[in-house]
């Protein structure tokens, strides 16, 4: 009767696995209930809807400082009739120019102007920039955009190297490699590296820096300099010796490395008032387990002689 009962439910089971599988052979596979998940990202320019510029300057952000004077201005525009550039520049002494460059004539209802311009030619310079883009639309109202920068000929960036006294400096610059079609002014680079008192130090300065030099060693550590401020002058020059602008001036906050105390004893712990040094404990440590093993040897040499008597 047992024997029975397990069969029927041996049965069942079975048609219980196959009733599943038929079920879910049916079932919907994934590829058609599931619901996609991918995204379409559309951009939607709308026009019609009065004048619209804007101006960009590829690698240069607004209120951003860049060292190279040849730049694309970028103008997106829609429903306008035309377009005026205009440039404010201020030198290092503080005089403005202002320049409108040629009108941009607009045909179409929308697009993208690519400008190119070397912001050191003509009456142009290093200094303080303001690009300025108008756009008049067809129903008479002015759309703008403006993007201010600054344009330097060099600066540098100062790091220490590791395990040294020394700092290595990096400069940034745009070269003129003699050619009429040369993309920089920089032909000639001097640093000058001052005290907290104004003073010269010794290995000041370092001239001659000539393109494509751009690595140079300030050699703080050689010199035994002390610890303090420093301040660093970066100056370019062209070809024929003009001052190119004012200098690049980067502050150094100097700490001398650590010299390690040889002659202090290596102690710490509970017995670092002690003056005992490393060497000491390591001798007290080796006469201490010398006069243990001595004296092991000897109970258990005795012991042994004890045992022959017993």
């Amino acid at each position: 009767m047992e024997k029975t009962q397990k069969r029927i439910f041996g049965f069942f089971g079975l048609v219980l696995v196959i009733a599943v599988t038929i079920f879910a052979a049916f079932l919907p596979t994934p590829k058609a209930s599931a619901i996609s998940t991918l995204t379409d990202t559309i951009t939607v320019k709308v026009t019609g809807h009065g004048p619209y510029v804007d101006i960009t300057i590829d690698g240069v952000k607004s209120g951003e400082t860049t060292i190279d004077p040849t730049q694309t201005l970028s103008i997106d525009y829609s429903d306008i009739e035309y377009a005026d550039v205009i440039i404010e520049y201020t030198n290092e002494n503080g005089e403005k120019i202002t320049k409108t460059l040629p009108r941009i004539e607009i045909s179409d209802a929308s697009g993208l102007i690519n400008l190119p311009i070397n912001f050191t030619e003509d009456e142009f310079g290093y200094g303080d920039y303001v690009v300025l883009v108008q756009g008049k639309g067809h129903d008479g109202t002015i759309s703008e955009s403006s993007i201010p920068f600054r344009l330097i000929p060099v600066r540098g960036d100062a790091t220490k190297k590791d395990g040294t006294d020394d700092y290595e400096l990096d400069l940034s610059y745009v070269a003129d490699d003699g050619t009429d079609d040369a993309e920089g002014d920089v032909a000639e680079i001097k640093v000058q590296v001052y005290n907290e008192a104004g003073e010269e130090v010794p290995f000041s300065p370092l001239d001659n820096i000539i393109p494509p030099v751009k690595n140079i060693t300030l050699p703080f550590g050689e010199y035994n300099l002390p610890a303090g401020k420093y301040t660093v002058y970066i100056t370019a020059y062209d070809s024929e010796g003009n001052l190119l602008y004012e200098p690049y001036i980067i502050e150094i906050n100097y700490d001398v490395l650590p010299v390690p105390d040889t002659g202090t004893p290596d102690t710490g712990g509970l017995f670092k008032n002690l003056n005992i040094s490393n060497a000491d404990y390591l001798g007290t440590g080796l006469v201490l387990f010398s006069f243990l093993t001595i004296c092991g040897i000897y109970f258990v040499g005795k012991r042994g002689g004890l045992s022959k008597k017993r």
